[in-house]
């Protein structure tokens, strides 16, 4: 930034080297330094780079359940870069109805998860599983398990 007058300052990082490349995903540290007449203060800055989207995964395709019982799906979601990611799952009938749907603001990443659903007539239900980590990233192909009510 080099010299600059005294008063409030704001930075930004575009996320790329000296060169002008793109940086790879991860963490990386800058150093922000002040001297003025009474000394030097140095602080570091912790920056996290995160291209990447998550991916939420049904742990099965396809199931089975008679009407009456609750069907408990496992899922779980992958990122490298955010601990946390917002989960959307829609369950829709053979006729395209939405049946069921939840969002969750807050799952945590590379943890086993269950999603709860009783379905109230037999047939065949499609349900989507999406999620969107904290850097914003969307997973780009939505998960799908087939759930068969008999």
């Amino acid at each position: 930034l080099g010299s600059l007058a005294a008063g409030r300052h704001t930075w930004s990082w575009n996320g790329t080297n000296a060169a002008g490349t793109t940086v790879a995903d991860g963490r990386y540290t800058c150093t922000l330094t002040a001297v003025n007449a009474v000394g030097t203060v140095a602080v570091l800055v912790r920056l996290r780079v995160d291209t990447a989207p998550p991916v939420a995964a049904w742990r099965s395709g396809s199931v089975k359940v008679k009407l009456g019982k609750q069907l408990n799906a496992a899922y779980s979601v992958a990122d490298n870069e955010s601990p946390t990611a917002a989960v959307t799952i829609v369950a829709s009938s053979a006729s395209g109805a939405t049946v069921a749907s939840v969002s969750r603001p807050a799952v945590a990443t590379g943890v086993g998860q269950r999603w709860a659903f009783k379905p109230k007539a037999r047939g065949r239900y499609t349900v989507l599983l999406g999620a969107v980590d904290r850097a914003g990233n969307r997973q780009t192909v939505v998960a799908r398990l087939v759930v068969t009510v008999t």
